[in-house]
């Protein structure tokens, strides 16, 4: 049985093999007409462009670029660029300009990013310019750059903007003064979750039950959750207010500290001018909120 299959194949054409001055189609097809795979799969034509961008809202840094490159003559090329980020919602980029051959490699790096800060993008864009007209050819990259921890193709997986863990860190609200209201709006091109409220209210001699609250309000705002404090406060008392996630409803029911949980908001996540505002029901103008701290886990997005 073996013997006839071998007499089969040996009977069976070989596919033709092209050669260096036979071959009708260049270099680049060699890969086909003789049965070889090309040693990448982005194949970069001399009409696209290699665009890499960064949004970085939080952070204006320098982002490196390394790629190689094999020429149609088999030269593999290597290459490193940099461009600067801004704050401002263009970020910054790198146009790496048209070159024929197969893309091996490309690493994004950034050393002074934290997860959540800089978000970056890298695709094959067909055309000779840089305009939404342009069809985006191949998305090479998408993810965020993390100190030593680099981006690259063709290993890294393409990731959401919203996907993964964010920059946690604090701001703080300056004191209002008597009578104000602490608020707090999300910036332009990052989407927060709230993780902690600290703050503390001195309430005046005038007699009245004040209830402190911390309000979430969208960028239209409607209210979207209330945050009531754990109990009343009275007149000529002051009390320390902390809001966090992972607190009971009521940790301690009565002043001078008061604890209330977060986990009706755990997975809120809040969009450009989305803001947060604290106020107290049956509040008189002598009462002053001091400084407020908040603590936020933040991711760079489109707004």
């Amino acid at each position: 049985m073996f013997g006839a299959a071998a007499l089969i194949l040996s009977l069976m054409p070989l596919p033709t093999v092209a050669s260096s001055t036979t071959n009708p189609y260049g270099p680049l097809t060699t890969f086909k007409t003789e049965n070889v795979l090309p040693p990448a799969a982005v194949y970069v034509s001399p009409q696209d462009q290699i665009l890499i961008s960064a949004i970085s809202p939080s952070l204006a840094a320098t982002v490196t670029v390394n790629w190689r490159l094999l020429t149609p003559q088999g030269i593999v090329i290597t290459n490193q660029g940099t461009f600067n980020t801004t704050l401002a919602a263009a970020g910054g980029s790198l146009v790496i300009p048209p070159s024929e051959g197969y893309l091996m490699s490309l690493t994004v790096v950034c050393g002074a990013a934290v997860r959540g800060q800089m978000f970056v993008r890298a695709y094959l864009l067909g055309g000779s310019g840089l305009t939404a007209a342009d069809p985006v050819d191949q998305l090479l990259i998408q993810g965020y750059l993390n100190g030593f921890d680099s981006i690259a193709y063709p290993q890294s997986v393409p990731e959401s903007s919203l996907s993964g863990r964010g920059w946690i860190h604090g701001v703080t609200i300056a004191p209002p003064g008597a009578g104000g209201l602490p608020l707090l709006s999300v910036p332009s091109f990052v989407r927060w979750q709230l993780k902690s409220v600290f703050t503390s209210l001195i309430c005046s001699p005038v007699v009245a039950t004040r209830l402190p609250e911390c309000t979430i309000y969208d960028n239209h705002s409607n209210p979207i959750a209330v945050l009531p404090a754990a109990a009343v406060q009275t007149a000529n008392s002051s009390s320390s207010l902390s809001w966090f996630d992972g607190a009971s409803a009521i940790s301690i029911s009565a002043p001078p500290s008061l604890v209330m949980g977060m986990a009706s908001v755990r997975d809120l996540v809040m969009a450009p001018s989305w803001f947060l505002q604290l106020d107290a029901l049956n509040m008189d103008p002598g009462d002053a909120f001091q400084e407020t701290f908040v603590f936020v886990e933040e991711w760079a997005s489109q707004n």
